[in-house]
């Protein structure tokens, strides 16, 4: 799995699923039983309780799952540097090491690296933004 983007991304699932299961567990945690009883008393079955009524509601929260950890994936330095060693599989953050080296500092070619670099990452959160606002709203009112 060295040197292996499908390596890397075993390790980072592996990294990041603790914190996507914690907010999930939080957040259905704090849906009303009522509606899953309701949704009981009207027939439905677990599948279909789960398909109608848990799936919509977690929604908000999936989003907020998605975007973050995106954002953590694509900035994300440490576990790349050390499984991916070849200059023909490394990352971005990763290319960007190699303006700075032991004797010279390229700064002008590193921040205009770092502007590129930002720009499908600003898009990104630009674009769910309003899912993550939603989806601390929905998990912070309680009642």
């Amino acid at each position: 799995m060295l040197n292996t983007h499908t390596g890397l991304i075993l390790l980072l699932v592996a990294m990041f699923f603790p914190f996507g299961v914690l907010l999930y567990v939080g957040f259905i945690r704090s849906l009303p039983k009522e509606l899953e009883e309701a949704a009981m008393m009207d027939g439905y079955g677990p599948i279909r309780i789960f398909v109608h009524i848990i799936l919509p509601l977690v929604r908000s929260i999936t989003m907020v799952v998605a975007t973050l950890i995106a954002l953590w994936t694509w900035n994300e330095f440490t576990v790349s540097l050390l499984i991916l060693q070849e200059e023909s599989v490394k990352t971005i953050p990763l290319k960007q090491y190699v303006f700075f080296g032991q004797y010279s500092s390229n700064y002008n070619l590193a921040f205009a690296a770092a502007v590129l670099t930002m720009i499908p990452v600003l898009i990104f959160f630009l674009i769910t933004q309003k899912y993550i606002i939603r989806g601390l709203a929905d998990g912070a009112v309680k009642g």
